[in-house]
């Protein structure tokens, strides 16, 4: 979590970022560590159970900030919950119309750093037009961070 949100996102006070998968043991190091540098954070999870214990746990969200990313609307939501701003930095684990979806919600200057892109996300396509807003993007695979030859 350390390595993405601040070697590669470099997060600063203020920003907004989105975890994906919050329930998950890096989305919970990522929403910490992000919490404590004063960023404004949004985070997605699986189900309506996943959401009440995240709530329950971590103790710094209101309730508009955790999302279902099942929920075909979860962009929108989240576009609201910024007022149309959209977020500095997306940690995704998400594919397919989910991945289209976050890609939506990264502000203009925004960084979005891909987590585990395994062969079955391929096939996903991202086009070229989210690079119009001036944004970067980073691939990691976990496994791979510690084992430079």
């Amino acid at each position: 979590a350390y390595y993405v949100l601040i070697e590669l996102a470099n997060i600063k006070p203020g920003e907004s970022v989105l975890i994906h998968n919050g329930c998950s043991s890096f989305g919970q190091a990522a929403i910490t560590l992000a919490h404590k540098h004063k960023c404004i954070v949004y985070t997605t999870v699986a189900s309506e159970k996943q959401k009440f214990t995240l709530f329950e746990q971590m103790q710094m969200f209101s309730p508009h900030q955790i999302l279902d990313y099942t929920d075909s609307t979860f962009d929108y939501k989240l576009m609201m919950a910024t007022h149309g701003l959209g977020v500095n930095v997306i940690i995704n684990s998400l594919a397919e119309s989910q991945l289209q979806a976050s890609m939506r919600c990264l502000s203009t200057l925004g960084r979005i750093i891909q987590i585990e892109v395994s062969e079955r996300d391929e096939q996903n396509t991202i086009g070229l037009r989210l690079f119009l807003t001036i944004v970067r993007l980073h691939g990691v695979i976990p496994r791979n961070i510690f084992n430079w030859s």
